[in-house]
């Protein structure tokens, strides 16, 4: 699967800055690549952070967390892939992290972390929202902890729904109200990707559209759970989080997509839902 160059180079430039920093807990070059009013989720249930204050603080308590256990963090990028607005002002990105705790440079244990980010232009190359969730191994391992009624839907969003993003919001909510829509909001795009709950779930380019086509025509319940949050950072290029209830009975989802202005209308360039996790209750195998 192919993606843009230069959206790479922006990319690596950026998240790298932000995985180091994050793995040494080093304040002033995260909130270099952070803007003031960056918006990111993160995998527990109460992860939502609408400042780079709070970001920051987010990740001290993560770092303090692990050095608590005597231990160093290690972030390791294994797959990446990037893509440019048409007006090269805004930037998306999809990594597979692995998260390595190291006592005495040996890895004690690991998890997947998918990570999307949605970067914009302004001086430099900012990140102005982003959604890093922990996966389940398995559907079967996720359906366990729902049947024990385990899943903490994730804390309801505080509305903030900018003008220039109403019809971002209009789309989203005419497709739940009739599901067969959801696969058409879908960009077939090569650097489109759909990431879900579980290890096995992303699907790169067109494949997104026809995961989303097949899973409507077995699954027709949707309903969006409280307030959402949306935004344009460029006159092509927007994201919007949402909580949505999936299913009967339902599973507690969080969505984060990233928009881009097409030919034909407003399209999702990423979607990536996950369910609340805490990283810190998972085993080795991220269950």
């Amino acid at each position: 699967m192919t993606d843009d160059p230069d959206a790479r180079r922006v990319a690596t430039l950026v998240l790298d800055v932000l995985y180091r920093g994050v793995e040494s807990f080093d304040e002033q070059a995260l909130r270099s690549i952070l803007r003031p009013d960056s918006f990111v989720l993160s995998p527990t249930a109460d992860g939502m952070h609408t400042s780079a204050d709070l970001v920051v603080a987010d990740i001290r308590r993560w770092s303090d967390a692990v050095a608590g256990r005597n231990a160093t963090l290690r972030l390791r990028t294994d797959s990446s892939l990037a893509g440019t607005s048409a007006s090269g002002r805004g930037v998306w990105v999809f990594d597979q992290v692995v998260a390595e705790a190291m006592q005495n440079g040996t890895v004690t244990c690991s998890m997947p972390i998918r990570l999307t980010a949605l970067l914009v232009r302004d001086e430099d190359w900012r990140i102005a929202a982003a959604y890093w969730s922990v996966p389940f191994e398995t559907q079967e391992d996720q359906d366990v902890v729902k049947h024990a009624g385990a899943l903490d839907p994730g804390r309801l969003l505080d509305e903030s729904i900018a003008p220039d993003a109403v019809p971002l919001v209009d789309a989203l909510e005419a497709a739940l109200a009739q599901p067969r829509l959801i696969p058409d909001l879908y960009s077939t795009r090569d650097d489109h990707v759909t990431i879900g709950s579980v290890v096995e779930e992303v699907f790169r380019g067109s494949a997104g559209h026809a995961a989303w086509e097949e899973f409507v025509q077995y699954v027709t319940s949707f309903a969006r759970r409280g307030p959402m949050r949306a935004a344009l950072v460029a006159p092509d290029i927007g994201w919007l989080a949402a909580n949505i209830d999936i299913g009967k009975p339902p599973t507690p989802y969080r969505f984060f997509y990233i928009w881009i202005r097409e030919v034909t209308g407003w399209r999702i360039v990423v979607s990536h839902d996950a369910v609340s996790r805490d990283p810190l209750d998972t085993d080795v195998s991220g269950r």
